[in-house]
């Protein structure tokens, strides 16, 4: 495929317009798995705007119902990043995964290592996807609950809402 050969180019510019046309190409051609393995290659990329679009499109894949779970560890390490937009896109594609019966208990650690994130968006999008995990994929652990608890209390609405929500998708799927 044409669009990989872009992803994949060591000409920075390349790969940037390739990240960007990647939306539209999703629309029109509903995504593809062989994209997936790509995007996870830039997300360790040194350019943070190639990080930044490549968890973006790994989300958005996953809202097209198209991945696998070789995506899992790249966006679990990409919660670290520096970066706040990679932390909520890596969250928010994790998050999506979800729809497609991928995910493991090894990303509720990463996840709530973010819930303490300086940056309230990040925040929230942990939460929700704590609370996804356990709804959509039957993933949930009992740590996850107080640090959630505490979040109920944010200067945030929104992330005091994904939290009530995730505690209580959470505490279904433990039977508590």
């Amino acid at each position: 495929m044409r669009i990989i050969a872009e992803l994949t180019s060591d000409d920075v510019e390349r790969t940037l317009l390739a990240l960007a046309s990647l939306p539209k190409w999703i629309r029109e051609n509903g995504g593809d798995p062989d994209l997936v393995p790509s995007l996870v290659d830039l997300t360790r990329h040194g350019e943070v705007d190639i990080r930044r679009m490549a968890t973006w499109a790994l989300g958005r894949l996953g809202l097209a119902k198209v991945g696998d779970a070789s995506a899992i560890p790249a966006l679990n390490a990409s919660l670290s990043d520096e970066d706040p937009e990679i932390r909520e896109n890596s969250a928010w594609a994790l998050g999506e995964m979800t729809g497609l019966g991928i995910g493991n208990v090894t990303s509720i650690g990463h996840l709530n290592s973010r819930l303490n994130d300086a940056e309230p968006s990040v925040r929230g999008m942990v939460a929700w996807a704590l609370g996804r995990l356990a709804s959509r994929k039957g993933v949930a652990d009992v740590s996850s609950r107080p640090l959630l608890v505490e979040l109920l209390e944010d200067d945030s609405e929104q992330v005091r809402k994904a939290a009530a929500i995730s505690l209580a998708e959470i505490g279904a799927c433990l039977g508590i």
